[in-house]
């Protein structure tokens, strides 16, 4: 709570002599103009999103690389995901969800009101912006589209991975979910 005080004190200061400061979150799940939204509200300041930096924000750099190549998108809040992918410029995104429905037989023991829906092309990567809601079909389609080597729809499906370099992984928070009862260092992951 002191922190938090101490903070607010700080902050109600440069605002009011106007001078500029930034706000830094591993919230990865929140686009920057929400998060700044929120702010303001809890923190009585006028925030922009502009300045705020979010554990996703560096996928902004990555966005001209894959403007155009198909990549796969992994959140909570399909809606902020939606909205982190675009505001990140990429243009054919998909996200995990949609993904698991256009292939059904990845996860069976689901059922899913859209109908399978024939899609060729090859996820080329995987930006995780928060943890999936549902670990199970999140573990489930990466590790099938790792295996694939992105290219699920192919009949080399099980030997695509040795022909094609493996596809990048993007973590914005490498604490995937929240704490247990045991006390555990942070987990990093790394994937070239």
């Amino acid at each position: 709570m002191f922190h938090y005080l101490l903070c607010y004190y700080h902050l109600t200061i440069r605002s009011s002599q106007n001078a500029p400061f930034i706000f830094v979150t591993n919230d990865g799940g929140t686009p920057e103009q929400i998060k700044a939204d929120i702010l303001s509200k809890e923190l009585d300041i006028e925030a922009q999103g502009d300045f705020v930096f979010a554990s996703h924000t560096p996928f902004k750099q990555l966005g001209e690389t894959y403007q155009h190549d198909r990549v796969l998108f992994v959140g909570k809040k399909r809606e902020y995901t939606s909205a982190i992918a675009e505001s990140c410029g990429f243009k054919n995104y998909v996200l995990l969800e949609d993904f698991a429905a256009q292939h059904p037989l990845l996860c069976p023991w689901n059922k899913y009101d859209t109908a399978p829906v024939h899609d060729d092309q090859r996820i080329k990567a995987i930006f995780m912006t928060h943890e999936p809601v549902d670990w199970a079909e999140g573990l489930q389609v990466l590790c099938d589209i790792l295996l694939s080597a992105g290219h699920l729809d192919t009949q080399q499906y099980r030997d695509s991975w040795r022909h094609h370099s493996q596809i990048p992984i993007y973590i914005a928070n490498p604490d995937f979910t929240y704490s247990a009862q045991v006390y555990l260092h942070d987990m990093y992951v790394f994937w070239t």
